[in-house]
Formats: C-alpha cells, structure tokens, sequence
C-alpha cells in the first residue's frame, strides 16, 4: 500500500516544520524564563566610603549603647546584644546562668528573663540555648549555638505573655 505522506512532499515539509516550530519556541520560552530569572538575583550594594583615619589619630571610637530603661525592646536590642557578646566572648561555651547574670548586671530585670535548658533530658550539652528578656512591651531573643549569637525582637505570647514558647525557666 502507497504511503499518502511520502506521496505528497509538501504534507511532509508541514509535518516537520512543525516539530521545528515546538523546538524553536521551547527553546524561545526556555530563553524568556532564564532572561526573567537572572533579573532576580541581588545585586551587591555599593560600599560607602569610609572616611580615613586621622594622622593625629583623634578618632574616637563610638561608646557602646547603654540600657534606656524608657527605650522598649527595640531600643534596647543594641545593647542587650553587646552584654550578649561580651559574655561569650569571655566563655563561649557561656550557659544560660552566665546569661542571667551578665544581663542583670547591665540592668536588666531578672523577673522578665527567660531561659532554656543548658542539657537535654538525657544530660548532655544542649546543642544552643535561648534566653529572653521582657522589656516594656516586646521581647529581646537570644540565641547561642553552634552557628553563633543571634537576637530578635519579638512580641509577647498572646496566651502567657512570655516571650519563649516551652518549658523555658527563671533566673534564680
């Protein structure tokens, strides 16, 4: 039996010039998508200049924030940060008493501060611990682990008012 596409040549160009068609615009949508996406990848921001020492060396540094009683949590996240710092530094294996301790020191009220455990309930070394510490109407959060130091400010629990979700515990 007579193939009816071999018979006529111009049904055939029409059968392959399609597939050539879907190839070239898979590819045109393939190029359109890689064009778009590469428009979504940040751009590194412009250092700003620094101005350079001075010859006399005046340049003071700038004094460490300090705690603002009135300041709320966002006002104190600066300096609850620092303290933070300061006491890992001193002992970077720092356990949530060291925390405590440190954060009082620097004024801030025991009775809003929270921490998690230092071991599991296993007793071994908790891989990171939080603490937290209630300031007016927000929370300052730390963390230290593994990775490093972290905080936040946060908003109280709804349901406690506390700021750490758990089993957190209580400077003695």
């Amino acid at each position: 039996m007579p193939n009816p596409i071999a018979e006529r040549p111009a049904l055939r160009r029409v059968r392959g010039s399609g597939r050539a068609r879907s190839a070239l615009a898979a590819a045109a949508i393939a190029m359109a998508g890689v064009l778009a996406l590469a428009g979504c990848v940040p751009q590194p921001e412009p250092e700003e200049p620094r101005p350079a020492p001075t010859a006399s060396g005046d340049a003071s540094p700038e004094p460490d924030p300090a705690f603002d009683p009135a300041g709320g949590a966002a006002g104190n996240k600066a300096y609850f940060d620092v303290v933070n710092e300061r006491t890992l530094r001193a002992d970077s294996g720092a356990r949530a008493a060291d925390f405590a301790e440190a954060l009082a020191d620097a004024g801030f009220d025991p009775k809003g501060m929270e921490f998690t455990a230092d071991r599991t309930s296993v007793d071994l070394a908790a891989d990171s611990i939080q603490f937290s510490v209630l300031v007016g109407d927000g929370c300052l959060v730390g963390q230290s682990g593994p990775f490093g130091y972290r905080s936040i400010v946060a908003e109280p629990l709804e349901t406690t008012g506390r700021c750490l979700v758990g089993s957190a515990r209580t400077p003695d």
